[in-house]
């Protein structure tokens, strides 16, 4: 068997054939990868559902739809093969209204295999009363160490990808090849719980407040392996918030008496999100 293996690999070297290619024809080693000043623009539609809070809140238990576009710019490719991304979400609509009076923009690190950090604040901000797309639009796909085939799992632990706070265990699935828009992918199944915390707008206000919870991504991603990046992700959140409300008055100690927690209003979110590569 050893022989065997040794002539397959000789020939394939004379044949100008990749060794892979000739050991593991139906496996791919996923990797992002990245060329500097590259630039790739995604549609991006969204839906959020939010209920379960007092209709002072402002929650509405309805869903709303946006859209708008993210432009991905790779800024910098470090020697290690990770890279600086600049990420622009542009003209970003709900119910045909901005959610933000300038493109909210935010920058972060990308190793090949998906491990993202964000670097330095967001700009701008979303006017929205319960999401903040610019956020939910990071959500990143963690590639496997290892050649996978279709049928294969891996889990993957992580930074927080959104606010760098705690860690992410992902389980992924190569699900099947599927072609989309022309280019052969790898559809990915991916699952994972992230810790979340957003800065909104009270709704019809400037003033902003808190909301924390965790939320259930389970995602289906289309990875186009020559190229190394995504071509479509379809991703559904559900998770719990709490609302810090500003202002909101907090009992006074009294000796000798435990004192009780405020019980902050909490809302339900589900959130929908269709990202498609703009050829």
């Amino acid at each position: 068997m050893a022989r065997s293996l040794r002539i397959l690999i000789i020939l394939s070297l004379l044949a100008g054939i990749p060794i892979y290619a000739v050991l593991r024809a139906d496996s791919y080693l996923l990797r992002y990868q990245f060329k500097e000043g590259n630039i790739d623009k995604y549609s991006i539609d969204l839906t959020l559902v939010a209920s379960g809070a007092a209709s002072e809140e402002g929650i509405p238990s309805v869903p709303i739809h946006g859209g708008g576009r993210n432009v991905v710019k790779v800024a910098k490719v470090n020697p290690d093969g990770s890279a600086l991304i600049v990420e622009t979400l542009e003209n970003f609509q709900f119910r045909g209204k901005p959610s933000s009076d300038a493109p909210q923009m935010s920058r972060y690190k990308v190793s090949p295999r998906g491990d993202t950090t964000q670097v330095g604040e967001s700009r701008g901000s979303s006017s929205l009363a319960f999401g903040d797309p610019s956020a939910l639009a990071r959500l990143t796909t963690y590639l496997p160490e290892a050649p996978v085939k279709q049928g294969d799992s891996w889990t993957v632990t992580a930074r927080n990808p959104i606010g760098g706070t705690g860690t992410v265990t992902a389980t992924g699935k190569f699900f099947k090849m599927e072609r989309v828009d022309g280019v052969d992918t790898v559809r990915i199944h991916q699952t994972y719980t992230i810790p979340l915390t957003m800065n909104m707008f009270a709704p019809g206000t400037k003033t902003v407040f808190r909301s924390t919870g965790k939320m259930k991504i389970a995602g289906a991603i289309n990875f186009d392996p020559k190229a190394g990046r995504v071509v479509r992700t379809s991703i559904t959140g559900a998770g719990v918030f709490s609302l810090a409300l500003p202002g909101a008055a907090k009992p006074k100690p009294v000796k000798g008496k435990k004192q009780i927690p405020v019980q902050e209003p909490t809302y339900k979110l589900k959130v929908e999100v269709i990202s498609t590569l703009l050829r």
